[in-house]
């Protein structure tokens, strides 16, 4: 509950003592209300203290430190993880933007990663022609990467077909066991 609602809630309480307070000062008793003239000073006190009581433990809400709110776990805060988590996701939005190409396009996308798939500069391009000569170059980029990566950790490039196949078909098989792999890797280190 915020604190500011509460302490509205305090003070709200404390007027709706207050008032009660006052009008069973005011009120004037009876004859047969003289004997109980007694417990109207109790019942006063009574709801004085009530009322101090909660102005005070609203003052005490009020200037007690908020605590800080605990910060949602950062997949990317862990520094073990976090360029393989990077690799993934490059290697999840190539594959993510070649699946729709090759569902289009099979006949012109047959050979994503070859030059001869686009037309050269100066001659007409369209969008699949933009569309694959810019995720061949980041497919490219993110193997020159991984090739780095794998020989920094020792891990052979044989055992993925993503690092010698140039057909469609086997570099959205080899992207999908890529970023399998790296996801498996990912969980190990991480726990």
């Amino acid at each position: 509950m915020d604190w500011n609602k509460i302490g509205a809630l305090a003070g709200i309480a404390t007027t709706i003592l207050t008032a009660a307070m006052l009008t069973l000062m005011l009120w004037p008793p009876s004859k047969s209300e003289a004997n109980s003239m007694v417990a109207l000073p109790l019942l006063v006190g009574a709801c004085i203290v009530a009322g101090g009581y909660l102005n005070i433990k609203a003052a005490l809400i009020h200037f007690q430190k908020p605590s800080a709110p605990k910060a949602p776990l950062d997949p990317y805060s862990d520094p073990r993880t976090l360029g393989l988590r990077i690799l993934k996701e490059d290697l999840s939005y190539i594959l993510e933007h070649y699946r729709p190409l090759d569902h289009d396009y099979p006949s012109r996308v047959r050979f994503p990663l070859l030059s001869a798939s686009w037309p050269g500069f100066g001659e007409k391009w369209d969008y699949v022609n933009a569309r694959l000569y810019s995720l061949s170059e980041m497919t490219s980029w993110t193997l020159t990467r991984m090739r780095k990566v794998w020989a920094d950790n020792g891990w052979p490039e044989d055992e993925f077909r993503l690092f010698r196949e140039t057909e469609m078909v086997n570099v959205l098989v080899g992207l999908q066991e890529c970023i399998d792999w790296l996801k498996q890797k990912i969980e190990k280190d991480e726990s």
